[in-house]
């Protein structure tokens, strides 16, 4: 795993997790690279019932090629700093399929 990365992509007891930090009522539905130690992620929708969240995971997947099912919000889902679970795949490739982000 890329030592400048660890804090962005961490892998522990057999999970990956993401620090994410979103910027909702964004023009744009994408991620746009590493701001504060944690991957950026730009949305469109509001923070309001969850509808950013949504959209976070539904980016995340398609950058990763993997279901929704896979993702899940561990910590802050209401805030704009979260750590999101990935299962079923390694931080290294984590890191490898989001390295033109960084």
């Amino acid at each position: 795993m890329h030592s400048d990365h660890r804090d962005v992509v961490r892998e522990s007891k057999g999970k990956v997790l993401l620090s994410i930090r979103v910027q909702p009522r964004s023009r744009q539905n994408a991620i746009v690279g590493v701001r504060d130690k944690a991957l950026l992620i730009k949305v469109n929708a509001p923070p309001v019932d969850g509808a950013a969240n949504d959209a976070v995971i539904e980016i995340l997947a398609k950058a990763l090629g993997l279901p929704k099912s896979t993702f899940s919000v561990q910590q802050g889902v209401k805030s704009r700093e979260k750590s999101v679970k990935v299962e079923h795949i390694s931080a290294d490739d984590v890191l490898e399929l989001l390295q033109k982000y960084f």
